[in-house]
């Protein structure tokens, strides 16, 4: 099974010249959690933007969300996959560098699709052979890998309770 099988082939971008704003109302009218960030002529990928991005980086500004642009605060550092890739392939990475989303680029750079963890889920929960089985083993491995990447990426968890002050 190859990434192109299983891709979103039609999902929404921002440039980077937008805001933060503009690119939460994307995700919110969309439902959608990330935004690949490309060049609005060439549709070549320049990195990502995450809801988890969007909240960081209002934290981090401390102005209103139409006042940030989104180059402040999406990722540069990409982890992409071709069409052409095999799923195991996908797992791997996405294991790997602890995300749960890859663009899909082609040869050039230039963004065709996205593909992420729930596709796979997806695709293993419908497949019934003997690769499903095998396939749901590799989700359910990379899910994990990705949930202790996240952990060491943000350090042990606390049970302190943070209040806000009125």
């Amino acid at each position: 099974m190859r990434v192109r099988d299983i891709m979103k082939p039609r999902i929404y971008t921002c440039p980077g010249s937008a805001s933060l704003g503009d690119a939460a109302r994307i995700m919110a009218e969309h439902a959608c959690g990330i935004l690949p960030i490309v060049e609005p002529k060439s549709h070549r990928l320049l990195g990502v933007i995450t809801d988890r991005d969007i909240c960081l980086g209002a934290l981090a500004g401390q102005e209103r969300l139409d006042a940030i642009p989104v180059r402040s605060a999406f990722s540069w550092r990409l982890v992409t996959c071709r069409e052409d890739d095999d799923i195991l392939t996908v797992c791997r990475a996405m294991s790997e560098n602890g995300v749960r989303r890859l663009p899909v680029t082609d040869r050039r750079g230039i963004l065709v699709g996205l593909v992420s963890l729930d596709d796979l889920a997806g695709l293993a929960c419908r497949t019934m052979s003997d690769e499903g089985v095998i396939l749901r083993d590799v989700v359910t491995r990379t899910l994990a890998a990705i949930g202790e990447a996240i952990a060491r990426h943000q350090g042990p968890m606390t049970t302190e309770v943070a209040t806000v002050e009125e």
